[in-house]
């Protein structure tokens, strides 16, 4: 029996936070503090596990994760690609308390331990640690030397909230990275309060941008700004010192702080406020106070982050998190809220730091949930999109969100991979497989997170009138039916090759049913629905001898057909307008999440009309004997296979698919001089080895009449070159055979000439007529 891909979905309204929204987690450990810090910048994402550990088990020193988006728009795809741990292990020395990412630069800060380190990136490992020395009063872990850090091109601020000679004062340290020599990373100046005082916390937050630094002492309600050459050349002398408008004494404010530009956020906790200061006229001046909607717990906000036009505010203690936008042409502030950010699933900590940058929001949730089927997961992150631009979407989207694969209990789990005995692919030196199931439940329950499907947007009148939470989309049935290794960074090269690396898959879905329903009414309903999907695997940590892969998104496409009577006529004429009796699928693109023990990612999935009708058939081989001369007739399709040798695949190996498409291929162009080639055949299967023949029947193409000129030609996937099969046979006029086939893609026989048959001339005479014309005369045998 086939293992079943279950889908089910029920539509709710839309809260932009919340689409698109990636999650991530660390190793499954407990008491790990996953999530305790996170940061972003450009293409890659810092998550701090500050508790965390090389091994789960003591010492707990404390660990950062890191992950790399693979793909630049909106909706993207974050993998992991390394988990950091410090160079000594400092027992509960609490590594990744704070991280702050500056292009190629990491720091991180250590507060128990009293530590700061230094990291650069090298492809996509973060090494070359550096480590920062604790130059307090009170070292180690008694002044919380790493408790704040952050890191903009040569200079790097690390404050140390509990240091000074009376209790809490509190400090902060400026590194300059050639300061005394090149690449030294040598303490620049030392940073104090103007009046240090009892429990003042100066250093309890620290930025830095663009030669400005910004040290909060919430303690005493002020914020110092400390700008370089200010009193001289090289010198960094403390510019300015604020406070916001009210503020009295146990507000909180600078609890946390964030730069960019001209621009300051200051969070004030126990007022419930961020206050934003701009810079003009040479000085910093308050320009609007961000007041957070209500919330049972007093003490927010925890954390703010800033990258023009937004600011992105936590609340932590399972708070929301809110994005704002600034009109950065009015300097008088208008501060807008465009987003409330809420926790997928029940946190006891969200929001107790936050990330903003470009078109990303990353957001804490560091305590820990149980996960029935699972050991206690403690703390996770969410990746949030900042923007929802549907221009030019067309029909009806849907998003799944968190579709994972396997069931959850199985040690080694990713949606990535096809379970092959005997090879496991390697990522980061644990083995991953992938199995012939994937699941997706609106429920928690067997190893499973609680997941969610939206429709985002409508391109039709009759779309634009739906009520959201009112639509449902399910989709049952399918399962695994074509499997085929391939490279998806260079399809002439094999799988497992590491020139270059790309290891990938291609594989096929059928057999599946579904349905939209609006108010519990069928308006649209399907059967015979088939996905063909092209997946790369994640990238590596360390080649070796591993495959690796590409990283990246999982594309694809499927189609089903309508059962027409049992839809509605105004929804057949929005999604069937030529009557062709079948929709297509678009799979926009997924965000996969890597992770040690199993996988997901978030599916987008667009149904569109059908331009040209597919053809699609599968079967199953009987897998006992020998698999010897065993023959297959594709009639609908026009195709009979005889394989000489079959090796069944694991499990249900014996799955046996062909699609025919009649159309034009998409890109590339087909190679010059071929006249025809207006349509096209996919093969697949899940045997692990093969040798066949293939017989086309060329009645199915256009207006191939004779097989005259016509060759085979096949590509690996879409969008790969097309390149001539040479081993065929011609049969009679309208078949073409291709002989030693040992694997599976595109196949599409076309003419390399016009078909036209030579002329042969028997006679030919030229004559001068009375009106002195030329006059021709000839006679042929044979002409087309």
């Amino acid at each position: 029996m086939k293992r079943i891909i279950s889908f089910f979905a029920v539509m709710i309204l839309f809260v932009s936070g919340l689409f698109g929204t990636v999650k991530v987690i660390g190793d499954n450990y407990q008491n790990y503090q996953y999530g305790h810090s996170v940061a972003l910048n450009g293409d890659w994402a810092a998550v701090g596990a500050r508790d965390g550990s090389a091994s789960g088990s003591y010492p707990f020193e404390g660990s950062v994760y890191f992950y790399k988006r693979t793909n630049a728009e909106w909706n993207t795809n974050w993998l992991r690609t390394q988990k950091l741990t410090p160079s000594s292990a400092d027992n509960f020395g609490h590594f990744g308390y704070d991280v702050e990412i500056d292009d190629t630069q990491t720091i991180v800060g250590s507060d128990y331990a009293g530590e700061a380190h230094i990291y650069s990136l090298s492809g996509n490992i973060w090494g070359n640690e550096v480590s920062l020395p604790n130059p307090g009063e009170a070292p180690g872990a008694s002044n919380r030397f790493g408790r704040s850090v952050d890191i903009d091109g040569d200079i790097a601020i690390v404050g140390a909230r509990y240091d000074g000679v009376s209790y809490y004062e509190g400090a902060a340290y400026i590194f300059d990275k050639n300061y005394l020599g090149a690449g030294n990373w040598g303490r620049r100046i030392d940073l104090k309060e103007d009046v240090p005082g009892y429990r003042h916390y100066f250093g309890h937050s620290v930025a830095t941008d663009n030669g400005v630094v910004v040290v909060g002492a919430y303690g005493s309600n002020q914020v110092y700004i400390y700008e370089k050459d200010f009193g001289g050349a090289d010198n960094w002398g403390k510019a300015h010192v604020l406070t916001g408008t009210g503020i009295s004494n146990g507000d909180d404010f600078g609890y946390n702080v964030a730069i960019d530009g001209d621009w300051i956020a200051i969070a004030a906790r126990d007022e419930g406020a961020v206050y934003i200061f701009h810079y003009g006229a040479g000085t910093w001046s308050e320009v609007d106070i961000i007041e957070l909607p209500t919330s049972p717990y007093a003490y927010t906000p925890y954390s703010v982050s800033l990258d023009l036009p937004y600011v992105a505010i936590g609340g932590a203690r399972n708070a929301d998190a809110y994005l704002y936008i600034a009109d950065q042409q009015n300097t008088a502030g208008e501060w807008s809220l465009v987003e409330v950010l809420e926790p997928i699933e029940d946190g006891v900590n969200f929001s107790q730091d936050v990330a903003v940058y470009g078109n990303q929001v990353l957001v804490s949730d560091s305590e820990s949930r149980e996960i029935e089927g699972r050991d206690t997961v403690d703390g996770c992150a969410y990746f949030f999109p900042t923007s929802h631009d549907f221009d030019g979407k067309p029909w009806g989207q849907f998003t799944i969100i968190n579709f994972e694969a396997g069931d959850g209990t199985v040690e080694g789990l990713a949606d990535w991979m096809y379970s092959e005995a005997g090879s496991p692919y390697f990522e980061a030196q644990q083995p991953v497989y992938a199995y012939e199931d994937m699941q997706w439940s609106t429920t928690e329950g067997g190893g499973r997170h609680a997941t969610e499907s939206r429709l985002n947007r409508s391109g039709s009148d009759l779309l634009d009138e739906l009520v959201s939470e009112d639509v449902s989309f399910t989709m049952d049935g399918l399962s695994l039916s074509s499997f085929n290794h391939i490279n998806t960074a260079d399809m002439g090269s094999t799988w497992d090759d590491t020139t270059p690396y790309g290891a990938g898959d291609n594989r096929y879905y059928d057999g599946g049913t579904g349905e939209i329903k609006y108010n519990g009414v069928t308006k649209l309903k399907w059967e015979n629905m088939v996905y063909n999907l092209t997946v790369p695997y994640p990238f590596q940590q360390s080649a070796g001898n591993y495959r690796v892969g590409t990283g990246g998104s999982i594309t694809g496409y499927g189609q089903a057909s309508l059962i027409v009577d049992e839809c509605a006529q105004d929804w057949l004429a929005e999604f069937d307008p030529d009557g062709t009796g079948q929709l297509r699928f678009d799979i926009e693109s997924f965000a996969p999440v890597h992770q040690a023990l199993y996988g997901y990612y978030t599916a987008e999935i667009i149904i569109n009309p059908v331009e040209s009708i597919e053809t699609y058939e599968s079967t199953d081989a009987p897998a006992e004997g020998d698999g010897i001369n065993w023959s297959v007739e594709f009639d609908p399709a026009g195709i009979d296979f005889v394989f000489a040798d079959i090796d069944f695949g694991t499990g249900d190996g014996n799955d046996l698919v062909v699609n025919f498409v009649d159309q034009q291929p998409e890109q590339p162009d087909l190679p010059d001089g071929l006249f025809e080639g207006d349509a096209y055949w996919h093969f697949g299967t899940t045997f692990n080895t093969f040798e066949t023949s293939i017989t086309f029947d060329l009645s199915m193409i256009g207006n191939i009449q004779n097989n005259t000129g016509v060759r085979i030609y096949h590509r690996e996937g879409v969008g790969d070159d097309w390149e001539r099969w040479n081993a065929i046979e011609l049969i009679g006029q309208t078949q073409i055979r291709a002989t030693g086939v040992t694997g599976f893609s595109d196949w599409m026989p076309a003419s390399e000439d016009d078909q036209t048959l030579p002329i042969e001339l028997s006679t030919f005479n030229a004559t001068q007529t009375s009106a002195n014309f030329a006059q021709l005369n000839w006679t042929t045998q044979s002409a087309t």
